[in-house]
């Protein structure tokens, strides 16, 4: 969920063009990065969901990064929605493409200040977003994507410009459909749009054998002549 440039030049702190909104009910369960099963007492989820919330990593703030709000469903208060929306300025360049650019082996990486001692750019229309830090330093949010990252376009990008971007729905079992309102608010000049990624975990799922092919037909045997 990203933000895009200022609707007034420059007013970094304004309201923003391109907000992303997601709204979604009848989930079991939600997770993002800094949310993980440590935060979800008593709950205990599926092997898919256990395993996308055993790689969340707890010291990942999204908090400048997504406004997350949960309320009872108005039709049905025994149940929940969740409104979810982008409030950080972001770039086409933080999109990815696969589900391991959020996954951290390491979680002390998010903090991790790069060789070179500086942790981000100027990003121009959307605002500077640098700041200088000791070369390995553990400092909130001062980690990058290495060079050697699977994607080209997240190299040397900070982690915070994509990893504080999504949420992750957990669905009861049977659910056969998923009704969801996605939104986006107005572009400055027109010009430009939005797209958005749904992409999905599950256990793994044994198949059944295949069933033993019928037995074949016996052929036809003419019965034998008679005896002279």
């Amino acid at each position: 969920m990203d933000a895009g440039i200022p609707l007034v030049p420059n007013d970094f702190d304004g309201p923003k063009s391109l907000v992303e909104t997601l709204t979604i009910c009848d989930y079991d369960n939600y997770i993002h990065q800094g949310r993980k099963r440590a935060n979800l007492t008593g709950v205990t989820p599926p092997r898919a969901a256990g395993l996308v919330l055993d790689a969340m990593c707890q010291n990942i703030d999204v908090s400048g990064h997504l406004d997350i709000t949960e309320y009872p469903k108005p039709t049905d208060p025994s149940k929940n929605c969740l409104d979810v929306s982008g409030i950080q300025s972001g770039r086409g360049s933080d999109n990815l493409q696969f589900r391991e650019s959020v996954i951290l082996d390491d979680c002390t990486a998010y903090d991790t200040c790069p060789v070179d001692g500086i942790s981000g750019v100027d990003r121009g229309q959307t605002g500077d977003d640098s700041f200088i830090c000791p070369s390995g330093a553990s400092i909130p949010g001062g980690g990058e994507y290495p060079p050697g990252q699977l994607e080209p376009g997240l190299r040397n990008q900070p982690y915070r410009w994509t990893m504080t971007k999504f949420v992750c729905l957990q669905f009861p079992g049977q659910t056969s459909q998923v009704d969801f309102k996605y939104k986006v608010s107005r572009s400055r000049d027109g010009q430009f749009g939005r797209n958005f990624l749904i992409a999905g975990f599950a256990a793994d799922i044994s198949c059944l054998p295949a069933p033993s092919p019928p037995p074949s037909a016996q052929p036809n045997v003419s019965p034998p002549p008679p005896s002279s």
